[in-house]
């Protein structure tokens, strides 16, 4: 050994100090500045809670104006929180490093006159910024941010600027919303720790704090203390649940936890996590610019064998199952939202470490069993009468499950498939043997949920552990498919990188399992009995538990897992029950009608951020849903985003947006059965639902109903009726080279002018009153004083070659009845044969009948 590692193996180890954390929140008032026409936040204050060693100190900082120029640096703020603890005995020295903790710091990060200036320096996730190993001058001048050498600690140090000594420290940024289940409120944390926020007092709003500040200082310090207050208690907490777990270093956020705790159980196991995910570790020797040397590096990388087989078992990777199998209100009754108990986190439970090498190709059906980590691409064609087929068809962004087709899916769907009494062949398929018969995460899944059973029902422990344990189904799922994250070290979006834990076999297999149970379980719903719609790993009906078939082959697989770790077979719970649902579309319901005992709405917005108090949610939607017309806009105030919040230096504020209201149906089914059901004493269109024969069915409804609803919407019966016609006479129509423009009465309009100017359809400008040969204009009068909105162009137009006429285009519902009835009245030879749809001719004639006879 050399004799300076000797003597630094001799050295007393330095003193450790007792970590110091510095919570902060601000609060503020929205400007408009009149000049720049741009929002921006008046600063009123920094709130800060300093904690060393369950020591605390608390002070506010008041700026002195509006402007940029009064804000504190984050040096600045850093220094006088430091100082403050000094004086108080909070802390005894100057620390070489600090936590700076906030929920949501991009809000109050940015409130502080440098940030922008250092903002290439922090990262961007969870749509808010951190930092770790950030050194920062604790002066007020905004002197510069900086990243220590290889992340490692640099000891407090001191510099000299312009002949002033400045202390340095390093600083970790940790942003307790990443760390609170579902990314929740400051309220929500504070609940989960049984405290609340101040309450602000009666007649003051949080938009006008300033007042509040003026008129009632006392109370504006209470509220902004205990902001910050919570923030830093939340953190501590969480620390120490992390100390508790054994983990060296606290992660940043909820889903880290899952990896560390996952790695963790996997090694205590004797499992080779890298193994078992197919990833090698290789030295790389790179050059450092700040050190001006050469350093080596270990980089993970995944093993050719599993490099070659990636990208198929991302093609088998295709999430939730998402489907609305109702459209409008449900006939009154019990509806029941069903629930898959821990889905993910019992589906993790299966996987095993894959033996990429001996991955073979299987062209058999029967070579796919639930059990195997199998992906295929499969041509396939269910019974006629399926009301549920399972195999999921990828068209661009859109996910369908029709009658027949080609699906790249996994094991557990085609066996499904297959009891469903499907055709299939298998056009190419792949399967990976597992290595070995070890759970590789069910040591974890059983780690979890013993900390779940020790904590208390609702608590904040077992709200926790629940988000880790779902966390870490993300985490495997993460960069399976390409996507973008703002990086605010580059400026600009780039591709998301995997996890330590991706998988994308892995994550197929997860996703697979759970749209296999979920579709085992709604094949056995009694056809008696209404499916309203399934998302994930639940599906809401008002067939009773009794009515399902909890005994079939993957259901049981389910069973016996939960019974294996959970210890219990049971795996079916119930989320919500209610007496009336409105579906609108996938991930769209709202409860019309409640039962007594049960006050929770089944409610998913569709996209909607309804701009009242939270328990209102659910009534707003439902007059927004039934008062909804053609091209209407909802305005909706949404926070600026982290990339243009970036981009253009602004303060966290938020930007009303008019946005296009679409709660109209998805058609990812075919409509069928129409019927009118009485919502709230209104009566509203209603309809059931098929699968589509194939994807290209589901892709042209689609694209016929975005033309069609930007003159009608799906309300009524008469609105299905003449949406029906469109969809009968539609592809004869583009066949022709017309468009739906109008729909069925606009397409009659312009087809009649068509065949009057070509003299067909027993047509003819001659023989007028009088036997006069009839002008342009006296169309264009004799239709205007019938009530029909004409120009003498239209029938101009309508001579041109570019303006097609083509037979049997014409479907009959109201308008279009009404328009026939002054054709056929100016014009009794009008040919209904040839000018009506076949399905809608006996209708015509009888409105023929009709005018005669009136």
């Amino acid at each position: 050994m050399s004799l300076h590692r000797l003597l630094r193996s001799t050295a007393t180890p330095p003193r450790v100090s007792a970590p110091v954390t510095i919570a902060f929140d601000c609060e503020w008032v929205g400007r408009v500045d009149r000049v720049r026409k741009r929002r921006y936040n008046h600063i009123l204050n920094y709130a800060v809670v300093v904690e060393c060693a369950g020591r605390q100190t608390k002070f506010i900082y008041y700026t002195t104006g509006p402007s940029k120029r009064h804000r504190l640096t984050i040096g600045g703020l850093i220094d006088r929180a430091l100082r403050r603890a000094l004086s108080e005995g909070t802390i005894e020295e100057w620390p070489d490093r600090v936590t700076m903790v906030g929920h949501f710091l991009r809000a109050d990060l940015a409130a502080h006159r440098d940030f922008w200036a250092h903002k290439r320096q922090f990262q961007g996730f969870g749509k808010t910024f951190t930092g770790t190993g950030l050194l920062f001058s604790l002066d007020d001048d905004g002197a510069g941010a900086q990243t220590s050498e290889r992340g490692k600690p640099r000891r407090s140090q001191c510099v000299f600027v312009d002949g002033k000594a400045k202390r340095r420290v390093i600083v970790r940024f940790v942003d307790t919303m990443l760390l609170t289940p579902g990314r929740g409120s400051l309220e929500t944390a504070a609940q989960l720790l049984g405290m609340s926020k101040v309450a602000l007092p009666e007649g003051y709003a949080i938009h006008e704090m300033d007042r509040l500040l003026k008129e009632n200082r006392a109370a504006f310090e209470a509220y902004a203390l205990q902001d910050a207050l919570i923030a830093l208690l939340y953190y501590l907490r969480i620390r120490d649940l992390a100390a508790q777990c054994g983990l060296q270093r606290m992660p940043a956020t909820l889903a880290a936890f899952a990896i560390a705790i996952a790695r963790r159980e996997i090694k205590k196991a004797g499992i080779s996590l890298d193994e078992a995910l197919g990833v090698e570790t290789r030295k790389r020797t790179i050059y450092s610019p700040k050190s001006g040397r050469m350093r080596t590096i270990r980089v993970r990388v995944p093993a050719f064998s599993r490099l070659v087989n990636e990208e198929r078992g991302a093609q088998g990777y295709h999430g939730g199952r998402a489907e609305s199998l109702t459209n409008g209100p449900t006939e009154l009754g019990t509806f029941e939202d069903f629930d898959l108990s821990a889905a993910y986190a019992t589906i993790l439970c299966l996987l095993r470490p894959l033996d990429y090498k001996g991955a073979w190709k299987a062209s058999h059906i029967d070579d796919y069993t639930p059990d195997i980590m199998g992906v295929a691409e499969v041509k396939f064609k269910f019974p006629e009468g399926t009301r549920c087929p399972c195999l999921p068809v990828r068209d661009d962004n859109l996910l369908l499950w029709p009658l027949e087709g080609v699906s790249v899916c996994t094991a557990p769907e085609i066996y499904l498939a297959k009891t469903l009494g499907a055709e299939m062949e298998v056009l190419d398929g792949m399967i990976i043997p597992w290595a070995s018969d070890v759970p590789l995460f069910e040591s974890f899944t059983r780690f979890i949920q013993e900390q779940r059973d020790a904590a208390r029902k609702g608590s904040l422990l077992a709200q926790i552990w629940k988000e880790i344990g779902n966390s870490l189904y993300g985490k495997i799922a993460q960069a399976v498919h390409a996507s973008s994250v703002f990086d605010p070290k580059r400026g600009q979006h780039t591709r998301m990188p995997p996890s330590t834990i991706t998988s994308s076999w892995f994550a197929a297999y997860i996703t697979g399992v759970c749209r296999a149970v979920i579709g085992e379980l709604m094949a056995s719903i009694p056809q008696e009995y209404t499916l309203v719609s399934v998302t994930t790993d639940g599906f809401l009906t008002n067939a009773p538990e009794s009515a399902l078939r909890l005994d079939s082959t993957l259901c049981r697989m389910f069973a016996e897992v939960r019974q294996q770790v959970f210890g219990s077979p049971k795996f079916l719970e119930k989320k919500h029950t209610v007496g009336q649902v409105i579906a609108i579309k996938s991930r769209g319901q709202i409860t019309s009608e409640f039962i007594a005992g049960h006050d929770e709405p089944v409610l998913a917005k569709a996209g909607v951020k309804p701009n009242v108090p939270k328990a209102e949610h659910n009534d707003y939607m439902l007059r927004l849903y039934l008062d909804r017309e053609v091209g209407q806009v909802h305005r909706q105030s949404s926070l600026i985003s982290l990339q243009e919040m970036w981009h253009t230096e602004s303060d966290l504020v938020s930007i009303e947006r008019d946005l296009t209201l679409n709660l109209e149906y998805d058609f990812k089914r075919r409509p069928v059965r129409p019927v009118e059901r009485v919502v709230r004493g209104r009566p509203h269109l209603a309809f059931d639902t098929e699968p589509w024969r194939n994807a290209e069915q589901a892709r042209d409804a689609i694209e016929h109903f975005r033309a069609f609803r930007e003159k009608r919407l799906l309300k009524t019966l008469p609105d299905f009726l003449a949406w029906e016609g469109v969809m009968t006479v539609g592809p004869r129509v583009h066949k022709a080279g017309m468009n739906l423009r109008g729909g069925p009465a606009g397409i009659l309009y312009r087809q009649f002018l068509r065949a009057l100017k070509r003299e067909e359809w027993g047509l003819s400008m001659k023989g007028g009153p009088g036997g006069v040969t009839r002008t342009h204009k006296d169309i264009e009068v004799w239709l205007m004083s019938r009530g029909i909105p004409a120009k003498a162009d239209d029938l101009k137009n309508a001579g041109r070659d570019a303006s097609k006429l083509a037979d049997h285009t014409i479907w009959l519902n109201e308008e279009t009845e009404r328009l026939l009835w002054i054709i056929v009245e100016e014009f009794p030879e009008f040919d209904l044969e040839r000018a009506i749809a076949p399905e809608c001719v006996e209708r015509a004639r009888e409105v023929v009948r009709d005018l005669r006879a009136a």
